[in-house]
């Protein structure tokens, strides 16, 4: 059974939760750019004024093209390759295909995930 006080309680949250997201995030990337000026890359700018001390901090993404790597593995020393590491990956809808007797299902443990929560009005 639907608790409808619940449901409407739930949509006003997550629809306050959103906006006040968005807006945090609006804010902190003005706030941030202010402090910033002109300066790229990773760095700190600490400021204290009228009794707040903010700390703003850049940083910078690092991502791997894991295809390109393929391609290169072989040329790299062996200071280069400590810098990768490689973490294997469920493949799930490969994983749905495989059978109750599969070894693989020795070294997969599940354990329940926030549930989702999908509403709309009929």
């Amino acid at each position: 059974m639907i608790d409808h006080t619940q449901i409407s309680a739930w949509v006003g949250w997550k629809t306050r939760l959103t906006l006040a997201k968005t807006q945090e995030m609006k804010l902190r990337l003005e706030i941030c750019q202010s402090m910033f000026g002109r300066k790229r890359g990773a760095f700190r700018v600490k400021e204290s004024d009228d009794g707040y001390s903010v700390t703003a901090i850049s940083k910078l993404k690092t991502k791997l093209d894991a295809e390109g790597l393929t391609f290169i593995w072989n040329d790299l020393t062996e200071d280069e390759k400590a810098c990768v590491i490689y973490k294997p990956t469920l493949v799930s809808s490969a994983l749905k295909n495989l059978g109750e007797d599969s070894a693989l299902w020795s070294v997969i443990t599940t354990e329940p995930a926030t549930p989702a929560l999908e509403v709309s009005e009929a």
